[in-house]
């Protein structure tokens, strides 16, 4: 895959963060291939059937955790494909600064 692609009007970039996704039916470890300032995709080791999520990630300004609610468009073959819902503009804010710093 490129450096950055360009996915249903937004810009992708590789990245291959820790994440965390919480859902009813539990919490799930995993790693980030690829995010948006709207999407990530995210490979885990197993599907899960909720289809509405909070995915914790890293901070990109190196403190704590940065928690978005996000709603699962697809899964294939360990993928799974978010969409963020109801981001605040500090959230925004934030995935931007992080999107800019992969390369933007």
């Amino acid at each position: 895959m490129s450096q950055q692609t360009t996915y249903r009007g937004h810009e992708r970039f590789d990245w291959q963060g820790e994440v965390t996704v919480v859902g009813r039916t539990g919490m799930f470890h995993g790693q980030a291939e690829n995010i948006s300032e709207t999407g990530i995709s995210i490979a885990l080791p197993k599907s899960f059937a909720d289809t509405t999520v909070t995915i914790e990630i890293a901070d990109p300004s190196g403190e704590g955790t940065l928690s978005l609610a996000a709603a699962r468009c697809h899964n294939a073959e360990g993928f799974h494909g978010f969409r963020f819902v109801s981001l605040s503009p500090a959230q925004r804010a934030l995935l931007r600064r992080l999107c800019d710093s992969l390369g933007r």
